[in-house]
């Protein structure tokens, strides 16, 4: 099992020291680890090419640690290279199997940018696996229910398959786990769909 901690002398954007107890930066506030999606918002490609580099680095020094390879998941997804960022991902999970977001954004990795009416039944298998992981870990998780509703309603509602759950169940869900609106938009802009 790799290391949990990870160890950053410097912010992966400006270089500036890293102080103590903080996830930001105190000069260009940015954060020094990327650990969700939103966390790269207002980032161009350069600036998460910096700090893919600046992880990929740390990670020749500990290959096992899942939050790096996590945040370099996470950078390669929101560059849209899919095949990357779910190497990274199996590899935080692997080292990690209890991060619920881990299985989530490997979920959306396995999709490849592509709706899921479009890609083959193998595929949307292993996504829902994935996105079941995630569910059984962390049950609160509107998002999770949101986007395996999403799935099911492009993919076997417009195809006319039944399924169980379906859908509607699924939203009903997301809804009783109080589905925020930045959740909502975070998941119609990865899967490109919406409800």
């Amino acid at each position: 099992m790799g290391n949990t901690t990870v160890t950053i002398a410097e912010c992966p954007q400006c270089g500036a020291g890293v102080k103590l107890n903080s996830n930001t930066c105190e000069f260009c506030g940015s954060e020094y680890l990327i650990q969700t999606f939103s966390g790269l918002d207002g980032f161009d490609k350069k600036g998460i090419d910096k700090y893919i580099a600046n992880y990929r680095k740390l990670v020749k020094e500990d290959p096992d640690n899942p939050e790096l390879n996590g945040a370099i998941g996470i950078c390669y997804l929101k560059l849209g290279l899919y095949d990357f960022a779910s190497k990274y991902f199996d590899k935080a999970i692997e080292d990690m199997i209890e991060n619920s977001d881990y299985y989530y954004y490997n979920a959306i990795s396995k999709l490849k940018g592509k709706r899921p009416f479009l890609v083959p039944l193998t595929t949307i298998r292993k996504v829902e696996e994935l996105l079941d992981a995630a569910i059984s870990l962390q049950p609160g998780s509107g998002k999770y229910y949101y986007t395996h509703a999403l799935i099911k309603y492009d993919y076997y509602y417009q195809k006319r398959l039944n399924t169980s759950p379906n859908y509607q169940e699924l939203l009903e869900e997301a809804e009783n786990y109080q589905l925020n609106d930045a959740d909502k938009k975070a998941v119609d802009d990865l899967l490109k769909i919406s409800l």
